[in-house]
């Protein structure tokens, strides 16, 4: 059987992808600093992540709530949510639950972290970066905090002043360039950083992209 050139070119398509997807694990893997990624043993990493927008905020947060180390659906929600919103919703919180699941996961397998819960977010805390004790006067504290919709990240003066491609909270990779472009909204860069800041994005998992939407930045 002879294959046409146009055959042949489709064929080499698929083979290049094929390729390609075997490697992307081990690709992102190096691409991280200080992150060890084995085998998802730890982190939920989902394939595809949906931000949350501001109107969906505004519409679903009074509808839910944290019980039992889970975000849930009020019984509220159930009865005033058409079930369109009632499955948009319940797929964010099934995203955002598995991350606090890692969280878990992961804390128990490193000393060095630790979470509590505090009101409506799981708080992510690492302490040989983070001194419980200092006021964020005083240059600020590192932790990750996970809400329903997204995360609202801490990161100390010292931190943004000494960090290179990104930084590792809790295992959760915060890259430079977010850091970056969160100082900018506030007008200085990273080695004017005397003060620590918190950053909310519209996003939750493991590795933060580095154009993720930004919700609001402000001075801790």
């Amino acid at each position: 059987m002879i294959m046409s050139k146009k055959f042949k070119k489709i064929i080499c398509i698929m083979l290049c992808l094929v390729v390609t997807l075997a490697a992307a694990p081990q690709a992102l893997a190096a691409t991280i600093p200080n992150i060890h990624i084995e085998e998802n043993k730890f982190i939920h990493i989902p394939e595809i992540f949906e931000t949350v927008s501001e109107r969906e905020i505004s519409r679903f947060d009074k509808y839910v709530n944290f019980d039992n180390d889970m975000f849930i659906i009020t019984p509220e929600g159930h009865g005033n949510l058409s079930t369109r919103e009632l499955f948009r919703l319940q797929s964010i919180l099934n995203e955002t639950n598995a991350f606090i699941n890692d969280i878990m996961h992961f804390t128990e397998s490193c000393q060095n972290s630790f979470y509590y819960v505090d009101g409506d977010a799981i708080v992510l805390v690492e302490m040989y970066m983070n001194n419980m004790n200092i006021a964020s006067s005083v240059g600020g504290v590192n932790r990750i905090e996970t809400l329903w919709w997204g995360l609202r990240i801490f990161i100390s003066a010292h931190t943004i002043r000494t960090m290179g491609a990104g930084v590792a909270i809790g295992g959760v990779w915060v890259p430079h360039v977010l850091v970056s472009r969160a100082l900018a909204t506030l007008g200085i860069v990273a080695t004017q950083a005397t003060r620590g800041i918190i950053i909310e994005v519209y996003y939750i998992g493991i590795v933060i992209p580095k154009l993720v939407p930004i919700r609001s930045v402000r001075f801790q």
